[in-house]
């Protein structure tokens, strides 16, 4: 098994030298890097794990995690319940996770004011890495620089290609299966209901990915499926229910929904309030609590999940590998497993 030193030997340069490219730390010449690359897989360099522990104790390594926080997403209390998982698991490597809460309010408008929350005494620019669900408001200053950190970001990705990986779910694939379930449980000649939640979210891409996955696959695999224009709701019971009487008297003739991203489920028990002998099926995403309750009682028929404990975990783990041993994801995206979920095999 090769040493730093005979890599450095064989290279013509410093131990430190070696132990700067390896780690990943500090300047050195682009050419050098690739030699000293090249050496050490050639010896198969392997890295001394508990030499390497104790360095990043040494380091205090301080990560920042942005948990989406709104009562009626109750999807990211997985996800942020995993984080903190996690942060407790780096602990023993010294490394301290902040978490900071990402509170989003949606307008009548259909568009999202975004709130981040600091808690008191923290310094964003301390920092070593960040985690945040697809938004750069937290890497930019007040003055308009950005902080220069690694980020990773999750559910949602960023528009801009700066992080070291995206961790979300293939919303467009994630529509196309919606597409099979709405077609296979919408009877003989299924007319299909996409409903979502806020007045125009197409500017959301776990909506407009899975929309557009969802038209395309009837398109091309179900042309016989009709689909009606899209309603979205408001998650006020009344209000809802008022706008889903409605929809259904203009409609008639519906015998699937899609929905898509609705807030809170309530929804749902409208909708089987408005039918019920069951005749429609009620398509859905992720799997929280009440869903769960919702399949088992046949109010939903089936669902979507997207492995929202990776959606937590793995961010932070990312961040963590890469900052303490120069360990670079194999992909800039992890797209997390898409499952079915129906009652029978919760």
């Amino acid at each position: 098994m090769a040493t730093v030193k005979e890599i450095a030997e064989k290279c013509g340069v410093s131990i430190g030298t070696v132990d700067r490219v390896l780690h990943n730390r500090g300047r050195v010449n682009p050419a050098t890097r690739q030699r000293v690359l090249e050496t050490a897989e050639q010896l198969q360099y392997v890295p001394n794990r508990a030499a390497q522990s104790l360095a990043v104790r040494k380091k205090k390594l301080h990560l920042g995690f942005i948990a989406h926080r709104h009562e009626a997403h109750p999807f990211f209390d997985d996800v942020n319940t995993a984080a903190m998982k996690k942060a407790e698991e780096l602990k023993e490597f010294g490394v301290t996770v902040s978490i900071l809460y990402h509170d989003v309010t949606l307008l009548d408008d259909g568009s999202f004011k975004v709130n981040l929350c600091v808690p008191e005494g923290l310094n964003l620019d301390s920092l070593d890495g960040l985690a945040t669900p697809g938004s750069t408001s937290a890497l930019i200053r007040e003055d308009g620089t950005r902080r220069d950190i690694p980020v990773v970001y999750y559910n949602i990705p960023s528009k801009k290609d700066d992080g070291i990986l995206t961790v979300c779910s293939d919303y467009y694939k994630s529509g196309t299966i919606a597409a099979g379930l709405c077609a296979l449980t919408g009877g003989e000649h299924p007319k299909i209901a996409i409903i979502s939640e806020g007045m125009d979210t197409s500017q959301v891409e776990s909506y407009s990915q899975r929309v557009e996955g969802f038209r395309h696959r009837i398109e091309e695999g179900y042309p016989y499926c009709e689909i009606a224009a899209p309603l979205f709701i408001h998650n006020e019971p009344d209000y809802d229910e008022r706008l889903l009487r409605d929809f259904f008297r203009d409609n008639p003739g519906i015998t699937a929904v899609y929905l898509v991203n609705p807030g809170n489920y309530d929804v749902c028990r409208i909708i089987r309030g408005l039918d019920p002998e069951k005749k429609v099926s009620i398509i859905t995403n992720d799997l929280v609590p009440v869903q769960e309750e919702m399949l088992r009682n046949g109010i939903i028929s089936a669902t979507i999940t997207q492995e929202p404990e990776k959606q937590g975990a793995m961010p932070l783990d990312a961040l963590f590998r890469y900052l303490a041993f120069g360990e670079l994801p194999e992909n800039k995206i992890y797209h997390t497993q898409l499952d079915i979920r129906i009652a029978s095999n919760l």
